[in-house]
């Protein structure tokens, strides 16, 4: 099989190597281990028992998946925070923020980033 990276003209990097997702059950779940290995590089060698408490949020019209993958991943559902979305399906800035601040309060030590980036307003 050709490399993917010269199937799809992607620039050569020693570090990833593009993969092919069956479905977005599994492809969420990638996203969402990634995301906490990036931010917990430590989670490799000693499991979820040394990170402080996380939180996720993601769009109300997010693929259901993304429930049971905070499960799967030891995040918990109750820390699956959902964001409203406007009439064109786009994640509420305004709700987002709200969420945000309101699991920092309640969650103390959860990492949630401050720098959001809000891709004019959540992209298009």
């Amino acid at each position: 099989m050709q490399d993917r990276t010269e199937l799809f003209n992607l620039p050569s990097c020693k570090i990833y190597r593009p993969v092919t997702i069956a479905g977005g059950s599994y492809s969420n779940m990638l996203g969402m281990n990634l995301a906490r290995f990036r931010k917990f590089p430590e989670v490799k060698e000693k499991g979820l028992r040394q990170l402080p408490r996380m939180v996720a949020f993601t769009s109300a019209h997010s693929h259901y998946s993304n429930k049971k993958n905070a499960s799967l991943m030891g995040l918990g559902t109750d820390d699956l925070i959902r964001v409203k979305v406007d009439n064109q399906g786009r994640m509420d800035v305004e709700d987002l923020e709200r969420c945000i601040l309101k699991a920092t309060g309640e969650v103390g030590s959860a990492p949630v980033l401050r720098g959001i980036d809000f891709y004019r307003p959540l992209a298009y």
